[in-house]
């Protein structure tokens, strides 16, 4: 069995910086603005919804450590869904009009009246992204274009995604926060923390609202409460610029690694094999990506989907 980095993520790595040609051109084509802010979005509504689903719903995990199942997912609705969405209306100005219209006013509806509109659920974040975007999409198609996403444009969404997978919930935030809020709430006459502890802190990169944190853990209910971002704010650029530091210094590891694991020891990367699989055979000119017209694809689909529903 043929193993290692798929070709074409190879070649798009190959070709970072020089110049195309041929039949090179037709596969490699420039990142734009619209690859970075899809892709910041989705990533944050990924951070987002990891988080939701496990402290708020006690759902699934969609993300843990090097478990992506929910980067995964958004990147087939980004492919399967928001891209052939774009390619469909922006063929023509007065049906990409007519769609962001009617998204509009759906959205209009159901949110009215809007001061109550919850900004941090996952819900409203997507369907605000998706007004946007369609209006966007409608701007395009009045000179010829459209908001889809090309391969290149995929690969870097993707990647975005799996990064923001790692970091979301137990990889990094789900330990960070709960580190520099626990010792103040946590804290009692008991275990002696405020004089064994505290005096040792480093403060600046701690969060202490004055009242052990109360708040944070143990929630306000249906109250009135506005999120004390000046408590937040010190502590999360100092740890920003330490975990900055700390990923440069591990990409730079896996960059001079990177010829052991890929030629040598020929790693199979199975979670690059996923996002290759969906859009090895994607084109502008299809409006449907080839992989959601599988019928193979949507048979295995059927089965954990079918099974996961059944009662019991």
């Amino acid at each position: 069995m043929k193993v290692g980095i798929p070709r074409d993520f190879r070649q798009y790595l190959s070709l970072r910086g020089a110049s195309v040609t041929g039949e090179q051109e037709a596969e490699h084509r420039p990142l734009t603005l619209r690859a970075l802010v899809v892709g910041a979005f989705l990533s944050f509504f990924l951070a987002v919804g990891a988080n939701y689903a496990d402290i708020v719903i006690k759902g699934s995990y969609l993300t843990l450590d090097f478990s992506a199942p929910g980067a995964i997912f958004l990147f087939l609705v980004l492919v399967g869904g928001l891209n052939t969405l774009f390619k469909l209306t922006g063929r023509s100005p007065l049906i990409a009009g007519l769609s962001f219209l009617a998204v509009a006013v759906a959205y209009a509806y159901w949110y009215y009246p809007f001061d109550k509109m919850p900004l941090y659920s996952p819900g409203v974040l997507f369907s605000s992204f998706l007004v946007v975007a369609l209006l966007l999409n409608a701007l395009l198609a009045c000179t010829g274009r459209n908001l889809a996403l090309n391969r290149s444009e995929l690969i870097v969404v993707y990647i975005m995604l799996l990064v923001v997978a790692s970091l979301a919930t137990m990889g990094l935030c789900e330990t960070l926060l709960p580190a520099i809020t626990g010792v103040f709430y946590y804290a009692s006459p008991e275990n002696k923390w405020e004089d064994l502890l505290f005096p040792h802190l480093p403060m600046p990169i701690m969060v202490h609202d004055g009242q052990g944190n109360k708040d944070f853990y143990e929630g306000v209910g249906a109250t009135a409460y506005a999120i004390p971002y000046e408590l937040w704010m010190r502590p999360m650029l100092l740890w920003g610029l330490f975990l900055l530091a700390l990923h440069m210094t591990m990409i730079g590891a896996a960059v001079i690694l990177r010829r052991q694991w890929m030629d040598r020891e020929r790693l199979a990367y199975p979670l690059v094999q996923a996002g290759q699989a969906i859009i090895r055979q994607e084109e502008e000119g299809k409006v449907v990506n080839p992989f959601f017209r599988s019928r193979a694809m949507w048979a295995g689909a059927a089965i954990p989907s079918s099974s996961g529903c059944s009662p019991g």
